[in-house]
């Protein structure tokens, strides 16, 4: 572009020179030369100015050519050499103006704080290397081109709303920006805009400075946050500071501030303690102060002293006090940290009561204490401690130690307790031989534990007890003890110990036994004695316990109480409550009479069985009737019967209606009811019945008895039992007992009805031979009716057979006449 403006002007000035000397105009048209001859050597500024003596050369040949004068000839070649020396001298100026521009650009552009030029309208002039980094942009992108600087990006208004707030009379104005930059941190930069006014009073342009301020925000903000903190410190320190002036002695003497402490601890307001001196809240230690202030100038010691200080209203109180002082604006100044000790002294007084009430209390003490060094010296004794091994002053003052008070073979074991109590903060104790100055020995439980002082361990307190007759009483304890465990354990009898609440303390063996609890789930509180108790039974259970508890009633016996096991069977006992004094707890004793009653029960179900086998003469109503006695037994009792049949057994009658089905499939697949009819003796057999609602399963025990009648097995009493209940060898025997009888009477009832039957059979055959014989006799009559009509010589024997078999007819006759009187007999007698 420079080039073609150059050459453009330089051939216009020829054009123009040349139109010129052919119109007669040989001088003044030359200037036109100087045009392009400066902008060429401003702009290219070459040390030989080769361009200009170029357009000279062309000039002189130009004007030459024109035929002018020698004068006109001379005077061309003057101005080529003017020509010349103006390149020159613009061509020297012009380096120098580069070097000062680049000087210049490289003293702005090293500059750290970022700056920015722009003109008038709104463009930038010049920019430098630093806000580029900062604002992350390239110069080329925004030279010569409206821009709008970072700092006014976010900034409501924008640039023209701040500029328009400057003015010629005050160009310059400050604003900050919060900018990110692109090592991606937040930059705080203050920016300091100076503008240029025309003489109309717009903008002719404007320079702007930035600088980071970041650090010194961040400074600012930490130095604020330390006044605060400061502040705060001061404020609410627990102990009074005074900050004041000294005067020309170095003696405190003005207040200049006091924190909310010492307002409390002094009872004045922040602007009475501004308006006391020093010496009016220290009347009597004023020189104490300034002397701790010279001692703690040179550090001598830390410039604590104790001294009395004045409050409100002229009450003195003890305080420690520390002071300093400093140098501030060439006048001394001290702060005073001064401490309320009245609790202080008040425990000092009351510590040194303590150690006289200790010392007391010590010398009180039945048993003999010390205060022992680590290697048994002792450094105390309480008084008790002479009589108690009868040694007297002399021999403490030779020298004795902890361990000659102890035999000779254990004390290494009492030495290794010791070290253990020296490292341990605890109470260690440990039974000894001690021995007294005579020599006698004497059970003793000693006692240590260490003594610290400022967290250093400097010693052991001991204490030794004679336990003589602590081990008799002990001894007459433990016997006691044992004869009541013995007594508790062994009594034959369920033994609970309940506390107020019904909880379990205790019970026996036979106690856990019978409920069929663990002893531990027993005793962990889980359980109230009053839930092992049947429901009706509880309410009458918990009003004779609470009686009990409260001293009304007696020892009492509850004679029928249903006790639930953990299987949930019902036990039937005897409960007899008492109790015990000085323990608010009561002793629970239980008789299980479940088997009593039981055998009871069983007695009156034989006596009615005994009873229908008797008078009831029917077979199957004897079995029905035996069942329903059976069902009086206990509810997890079960007794069914079955006859022997042609070799099988056969259901005849059950005690429970709800077990048919079950006693059914138990005859039809187990094989002991078999085996009970072919040995003759009792059978067991365990048994699975399901409960098809709950879809669980309980095994029970079945005992099969056979019902014997002489040496014939009539059939068997099945016995279904729950395995939670108990059926004793008495019971067995028992019911054994009545399935013989039940067979006797089975028997017994068969043999009348075949008695029954030979009669009805003899009757019948009476009649028949009663009728026999008339038939008979008929015949006969016509034979001797025949042989009459006949041949004598045969008639004689004929009659004599026709009567002899009448003779036997007539006694046969006379035998039935005698059958006739048994059968009246038998009706008589056996209700035939």
């Amino acid at each position: 572009m420079r080039l073609v403006v150059i050459a453009s002007l330089t051939l216009l000035s020829f054009v123009v020179v040349t139109t010129g000397l052919s119109a007669g105009v040989t001088i003044l048209l030359a200037h036109l030369f100087y045009i392009p001859i400066i902008l060429e050597a401003y702009w290219f500024h070459r040390k030989v100015p080769l361009f200009a003596v170029g357009v000279g050369l062309s000039y002189l040949l130009i004007v030459a050519g024109f035929g002018s004068s020698t004068l006109i000839i001379v005077t061309a070649g003057g101005r080529v050499a003017l020509f010349v020396a103006v390149s020159l001298l613009v061509s020297y100026l012009s380096v120098q103006l580069h070097s000062e521009e680049e000087r210049f650009s490289r003293l702005i552009g090293s500059v750290s704080d970022p700056l920015l030029w722009m003109t008038g309208a709104g463009t930038v002039a010049y920019v430098n290397d630093a806000y580029c980094t900062l604002a992350d942009i390239m110069p080329g992108t925004i030279m010569g081109k409206p821009y709008v600087p970072v700092f006014f990006r976010d900034v409501a208004g924008g640039m023209e709303e701040f500029l328009s707030s400057l003015s010629p009379e005050h160009p310059a104005g400050m604003v900050e920006s919060v900018t990110v930059g692109n090592d991606g941190q937040r930059h705080v930069v203050q920016w300091n805009v100076h503008a240029h006014y025309q003489s109309d009073g717009t903008i002719s342009g404007s320079i702007m400075i930035g600088r980071d301020i970041t650090a010194l925000r961040e400074a600012e903000t930490a130095l604020t946050k330390n006044v605060e903190t400061l502040k705060a410190v001061f404020s609410n320190a627990r102990e009074c500071l005074i900050i004041g002036n000294c005067d020309s002695n170095g003696m405190p003497e003005r207040i200049l501030d006091v924190n909310r402490y010492g307002c409390v601890i002094f009872g004045y307001s922040l602007e009475e303690m501004q308006s006391h001196r020093v010496k009016d809240l220290f009347p009597d230690a004023l020189p104490y102060l300034s002397s701790a202030m010279e001692v703690g100038r040179v550090s001598i010691t830390d410039g604590h002293i104790e001294i009395r200080a004045r409050g409100k209203g002229g009450a003195r109180f003890p305080v420690e006090v520390a002071i300093s002082s400093y140098e501030l604006h060439g006048e001394t100044q001290f702060v005073l940290a001064m401490r309320d000790i009245t609790a202080w002294v008040t425990a000092q007084k009351t510590l040194t009561e303590s150690e006289r009430r200790f010392r007391d209390f010590a010398d009180f003490l039945p048993v003999p204490a010390f205060e022992v060094e680590a290697d048994g010296g002792i450094l105390f004794r309480n008084l008790t401690t002479e009589s108690f091994f009868g040694y007297d002053e002399a021999d403490w003052m030779e020298g004795l130690t902890i361990f000659a008070l102890i035999s000779s073979g254990e004390q290494p074991e009492l030495r290794e307790m010791f070290q253990v109590c020296l490292v341990k903060d605890t109470i260690l104790s440990n039974e000894f031989n001690g021995v007294r100055q005579d020599g006698t020995r004497f059970p003793a439980m000693v006692y240590c534990r260490r003594m610290t002082e400022k967290g250093i361990v400097t010693g052991l307190r001991v204490l030794v007890a004679d336990l003589t007759e602590q081990r008799g009483v002990e001894n007459a304890l433990n016997r006691s003890e044992m004869m009541y465990r013995t007594i508790f354990e062994n009594t034959g009898t369920g033994m609970f110990l309940l506390n107020a609440d019904g909880t379990i303390v205790n019970t026996n063996r036979t106690g856990a036994e019978l409920v069929g609890y663990p002893l531990g789930m027993l005793l962990s509180g889980a359980y109230g004695f009053a839930d092992l108790v049947t429901r009706e039974d509880r309410i009458g259970f918990r009003e004779n316990a609470v009686q009990m508890f409260a001293g009304t009633m007696a020892p009492r016996t509850l004679p029928s109480v249903g006790l639930l096991d953990a299987e949930g069977m019902v036990h039937d006992t005897c409960v007899t409550l008492s109790f015990i004094p000085d323990s608010y707890q009561i002793a629970v004793s239980i008789t299980d009479e479940t088997g009593k009653n039981q055998s009871e029960r069983l007695i009156a179900v034989a006596n009615g069985i005994i009873q229908l086998i008797i008078y009831e003469n029917d077979t199957t109503n004897l079995l029905s009737a035996a069942c329903i006695e059976f069902s009086r037994l206990d509810q997890y009792y079960v007794v069914s019967i079955a006859l022997c049949s042609d070799g099988e057994l056969v259901p005849s009658g059950i005690s429970s209606p709800a077990f048919r089905e079950t006693d059914a499939v138990f005859i039809s697949t187990s094989t002991a009811p078999a085996e009970a009819v072919s040995s003759k003796m009792v059978s067991y057999s365990p048994w699975t019945i399901g409960d098809t609602e709950t879809g669980t399963a309980e095994e029970i025990d079945v005992f099969i008895l056979p019902m014997i009648a002489g040496d014939q097995v009539e059939g068997v009493l099945q016995v279904y039992i729950r395995s939670s209940a108990t059926v004793t060898e008495q019971e067995l025997t028992t019911l054994q007992a009545l399935a013989n009888d039940i067979a006797y009477g089975i028997r017994s009832r068969r043999l009348e009805e075949q008695k029954a039957e030979a009669i009805s059979q003899v009757e019948r055959n009476m009649e028949e031979f009663s009728i026999l014989n008339d038939h008979i006799r008929n015949p006969l009559q016509v034979i001797l009716g025949l042989a009459e009509n006949g041949d004598a010589a045969h008639y004689d024997t004929l009659a004599a057979q026709v009567e002899e078999i009448d003779n036997i007819v007539h006694r046969l006759d006379q035998r039935c006449l005698e059958s006739e009187k048994i059968r009246d007999f038998l009706r008589k007698h056996y209700h035939f």
